[in-house]
Order: structure tokens, then C-alpha cells, then sequence
């Protein structure tokens, strides 16, 4: 919609409202939302390190319906703008 600043605003102000270290289930969902924004607005840098972060916090995968786990990164049509990312292994 070319709105990729408001989006990316957005998802910043969500993970500083849901911090992770207040909440690992929900604070990791929202970090995974932003993540996929990164991913979808060409910021794969920021979407991958975001994903590394939540890959190596405890408890922050596989609590969510949106969780971040390397089966749902590989084959889930979400994460096709990074396929082609350096740092990205499919």
C-alpha cells in the first residue's frame, strides 16, 4: 500500500508496548510480526536478525499461533521475500 514507514513505525511501537522481557509469549509474537514486516517492506537485514534473536530466546517459539521455528520459516509463503537474503539459509 506504500505505506512502509508507517508499518515499520508501527511494528516498532507494538514491541516497545509488548516487550519480551514483560511477556515471552506475547512479547515473542509481536517481535515475529515485526519481523515479517521488516521481511515484507525489503528490510531482510532487520527481519533476520530479528528472527536470530527470537530463535535464541527461550520460550519465545512454539507458544504462539505465530511463532518462529525453522519448519514454519522454511515453509510457510510469508517468509518468500528473504529466500534469496544473505543470512537466510532455506
Amino acid at each position: 500500500m506504500g505505506r512502509k514507514a508507517d508499518a515499520l513505525r508501527e511494528g516498532r511501537r507494538a514491541v516497545q508496548l509488548k516487550p519480551i522481557s514483560r511477556d515471552v509469549i506475547e512479547g515473542a509474537e509481536v517481535e515475529a510480526f515485526l519481523a515479517l514486516i521488516y521481511a515484507r517492506a525489503a528490510e531482510p537485514d532487520q527481519a533476520i536478525s530479528q528472527i536470530e534473536r527470537l530463535l535464541t530466546t527461550p520460550f519465545a517459539v512454539e507458544y504462539a499461533d505465530n511463532c518462529i521455528t525453522i519448519a514454519y520459516l522454511r515453509t510457510r509463503w510469508e517468509w518468500d521475500p528473504l529466500r534469496n537474503a544473505r543470512g537466510f539459509k532455506n
